[in-house]
């Protein structure tokens, strides 16, 4: 297991937390596939870049409403880097239709992985004591 979660990164709302302890999971089976790939496991490659960016675009949507629910300073920030998240997940997305699919799965997997443990980073940082304040 690569990917580990700490309970530094609790939020304190149940439903996000939940969530992204998901994508640890998520990113340990991308990164066993990875590291097992062959054109036999390339279907479930797929299966699994496609998990990662749909789970991602669930969670999304479930933290924007929490973000406008609470009314958390710099929400409409955050909520922008959930667009530029889509936007570059759907690019990388189309790639590993080419032909060195390999290189395409690994740049979803830097990308997604950067990104998204940046941002459960962030949303601790920034709206752990927002998010428990609209819960109180």
């Amino acid at each position: 297991m690569k990917y580990v979660w700490k309970d530094e990164y609790i939020v304190g709302i149940e439903e996000i937390d939940t969530q992204h302890k998901h994508f640890f999971e998520i990113f340990d089976e991308l990164d066993e596939l990875l590291k097992n790939y062959s054109d036999e496991n390339e279907e479930s490659l797929i299966f699994a870049s496609d998990k990662l960016l749909n789970y991602a675009l669930y969670h999304f949507s479930t933290e924007e409403v929490y973000l406008e629910k609470c009314a958390c300073p710099a929400a409409q920030e955050h909520i922008s880097s959930h667009d530029t998240y889509r936007e570059k997940m759907q690019i990388l997305r189309d790639n590993i239709r080419k032909p060195n699919k390999i290189e395409g799965f690994k740049a979803i997997q830097d990308f997604a992985e950067k990104y998204l443990i940046k941002h459960i980073v962030n949303v601790h940082e920034k709206y752990a004591d927002c998010f428990k304040k609209c819960q109180s």
